[in-house]
């Protein structure tokens, strides 16, 4: 039995660019995955901001309710006050319109008596 051997000859220019290749494979898988995790990082980032976003306005609502609220309570137990004040005002004018009208009629009437009197 014979034995035949094969010399291949190996070009180093195509390993070369075999390697070259294989290395461009490895950059370009590298930044797929750089891409992908920087767009799940953007979408995750997105997702708080809105979050945020929804959490401050929901405060912001909150508070401007509140102090809506207490302006108009407030405003409330200011015209609440000021009716009772014209209320009581009201009452004293009524109270001394009455005692005048009551000290007219009575001189009124002392006078009506005299005059029947001296007729």
């Amino acid at each position: 039995m014979t034995k035949t051997v094969f010399l291949v000859k190996v070009d180093p220019m195509n390993q070369s660019v075999d390697n070259v290749i294989d290395r461009l494979s490895e950059i370009e898988a590298r930044a797929v995955k750089i891409s992908d995790e920087t767009e799940n990082k953007i979408r995750y980032l997105a997702d708080r901001m809105e979050q945020k976003k929804k959490a401050y306005d929901e405060k912001l609502l909150k508070e401007t309710a509140d102090r809506l609220n207490r302006l108009g309570n407030g405003m409330n137990e200011q015209m609440e006050s000021e009716i009772t004040r014209l209320q009581q005002e009201a009452d004293q004018a009524m109270k001394e319109m009455q005692e005048k009208f009551t000290k007219q009629l009575e001189e009124i009437t002392d006078q009506l008596v005299r005059s029947m009197i001296k007729v």
